[in-house]
């Protein structure tokens, strides 16, 4: 009787010691245990992503936005920080900010072009939106990458540099031409549609965080230009000036022919063709009705 009892101990034992050990059923990760002070090069007033792989889980695409100035500027986090874990930090950092961007993945595209309204004449009511052009918000993809050491109170510096280039053509106010031009008055712009008779952009295009490089993609000829515009008339039927970005060089910009298509919400469509920039711009442009 006593050895059954022994044996029947020994069970009870054996089975609660199995039940507390640690469940194993993914990667090993490990607290935060202080957090990464951040400086960025040539991103004031960028929103920036930032990777963080040491021993553990990595830290994926937190958001910070660096602050107001020269030189290296604090970054900010908007949510979560990057912190210290354990083992050595590789420390990775993009900018501008792409949701879903993956460590060997951030989605570069600039097909399609944001603007941003600028009105040198703004602070005087009586030519107020006399010169108002509608700028590119595109720019350049920046990249850094660094070290950091394990539970350092010291700020990192991010060297941020740009891994591709962009170079910026203007478009001066193109005039309207055409028996409904005038009918185009006080109407927006649904879009403009910039083509080339040379590749202009990349889609699909990724950098990959670990080795600084783009990644694949597929040139294109043309881009799409959102401009909040509104036809005006002052002694003609014009639109504003606007600019756009693209990947050729000067150099090859003094060569390229441009389509330039506004397309209206009337639904009518402006254009014109064979139009090759110089002084860094596309000017005395007058768009006629397709």
């Amino acid at each position: 009787m006593k050895k059954i009892n022994y044996f029947f101990g020994a069970a009870l034992l054996i089975v609660a010691a199995v039940a507390c050990q640690p469940k194993n059923n993914g990667p090993v990760d490990y607290p935060v245990q202080g957090e990464l002070k951040l400086y960025g090069e040539n991103v004031a007033e960028q929103q920036v992503g930032v990777f963080v792989t040491s021993d553990g889980l990595p830290q994926e695409n937190l958001l910070y936005t660096g602050a107001k100035g020269t030189g290296a500027v604090a970054l900010t986090a908007k949510a979560d920080k990057a912190g210290f874990k354990q083992g050595k930090h590789n420390i990775y950092a993009y900018a501008p900010y792409a949701e879903g961007a993956q460590l060997t993945a951030v989605p570069v595209d600039y097909t399609k072009q944001a603007t941003v309204a600028f009105d040198p004449l703004a602070d005087d009511p009586t030519l107020a939106g006399l010169m108002l052009s509608f700028n590119s918000v595109a720019q350049p993809v920046y990249y850094a990458a660094t070290e950091g050491n394990e539970l350092s109170s010291a700020a990192i510096t991010l060297p941020f540099e740009a891994v591709n280039a962009l170079t910026e053509v203007t478009v001066g106010e193109p005039g309207l031409e055409g028996a409904n031009a005038g009918a185009q008055e006080g109407k927006k712009v649904s879009k403009i549609v910039i083509t080339c008779d040379k590749a202009i952009a990349y889609t699909g295009q990724t950098l990959d965080l670990t080795t600084g490089k783009l990644v694949g993609g597929t040139a294109v000829n043309s881009i799409e230009i959102a401009a909040d515009m509104t036809i005006k008339k002052f002694g003609s039927v014009s639109a504003n000036g606007f600019t756009f970005k693209t990947c050729l060089t000067e150099e090859e910009l003094a060569t390229a022919k441009f389509k330039i298509e506004m397309v209206m919400e009337t639904g009518k469509t402006y254009s014109a063709a064979d139009k090759t920039p110089s002084y860094g711009g596309i000017y005395a442009l007058t768009l006629t009705e397709e």
